[in-house]
């Protein structure tokens, strides 16, 4: 499959994870004060901590070294567009909802990409 559909195929599933799962009803119940509280008082079993840079704009952040959460990578061929697209989309509905607002996410590391953690940065438009 070419680069172009991977990406409008894995990017849709991000998506959907975010609004068919408690995701999107659990991130509306917070802000982001609060989020980075629950992180890093380490009350999340996904995210070890949350670095938020005011003057960029940016959010670092800092998986726990886990398994990845995602159903579709207990699959003995995991396909790495899960991370390069799928998770992308996901973290960009989900901090874009929470910030009410346009975010871009880059993906750092991953599980599935050979990382020890899944990380991620997410900056502010």
């Amino acid at each position: 499959m070419d680069e172009s559909a991977r990406n409008k195929i894995f990017s849709k599933l991000g998506y959907e994870c975010f609004y068919c799962t408690n995701a999107v009803k659990w991130v509306k119940s917070m802000n982001l004060s609060s989020l980075i509280e629950t992180v890093n008082n380490g009350k999340s079993v996904r995210c070890e901590k949350i670095e938020h840079n005011v003057e960029q704009s940016v959010l670092k952040i800092t998986g726990r070294k886990v398994e990845c959460n995602c159903t579709f990578a207990r699959e003995q061929h995991k396909p790495k567009s899960l991370c390069n697209y799928c998770c992308k989309s996901f973290l960009q509905e989900f901090f874009g909802t929470l910030l009410n607002n346009k975010v871009k996410a880059v993906i750092d590391e991953t599980v599935i990409l050979g990382g020890e953690r899944c990380c991620a940065t997410i900056s502010f438009i």
